[in-house]
């Protein structure tokens, strides 16, 4: 069972669509360089992160069925409050592509994402403006007993790229992305397909 987390902390069953935006197409009038972003790694710490994933793949295989067992446990928030330049350089410094926004009592309010803030960028944003104006305020979510088949689905259906993993009082658990998915897929998972 899925459900939606509203920005007043509203819990209601999902409906397919519940949390699409509308998507905004504007002109461009003209075109600037944007200079490419390096990942800021070394050599070094880029052979020992390679190292780090062959030696996780090396693990014993288990099998994962629920989102408990691929997501990612340790969950970085940003609180409502933090304005976006703040955020720009977590999402630059930490490589996110997604980040759960939290109340000051830990709760969901909301999830930015790194095309929020290129958005605002684009638009003239100056950093000063805070998360709140600017992140998705329906957020679907799963308990860490849903089945990663099923939030795959509902992923690929409501074209979003991250779930926060909440219990049932809102408080965050963990947080399936794609990448986790198509990480478990890749690295783990015997590869057959039904068609």
């Amino acid at each position: 069972m899925f459900f939606v987390w509203d920005v007043e902390g509203v819990q209601k069953p999902f409906q397919p669509g519940a949390i699409r935006r509308p998507y905004r197409v504007e002109q461009i009038d003209r075109t600037e360089s944007i200079e490419p972003i390096s990942s800021g790694l070394t050599r070094e710490q880029k052979l020992a992160a390679a190292y780090d994933d062959a030696r996780e793949a090396a693990q014993p295989r288990r099998r994962a069925l629920l989102a408990q067992d691929i997501m990612s446990a340790t969950v970085f928030t940003i609180p409502e409050e933090t304005h976006l330049s703040k955020a720009r350089h977590l999402f630059k410094e930490k490589r996110f592509r997604h980040i759960p926004v939290t109340d000051d009592a830990g709760k969901l309010r909301g999830i930015l994402s790194d095309r929020d803030i290129l958005r605002e960028v684009a638009a003239g944003a100056d950093g000063t403006e805070v998360v709140r104006e600017v992140m998705a305020k329906k957020v679907l979510t799963a308990m860490r007993e849903t089945q990663i088949r099923d939030i795959a689905k509902v992923m690929f259906d409501e074209r979003i790229g991250a779930m926060p993993i909440v219990d049932s009082d809102g408080q965050i658990e963990g947080i399936l992305t794609r990448s986790d998915i198509l990480r478990a897929l890749v690295n783990r998972a015997p590869f057959e397909m039904w068609i």
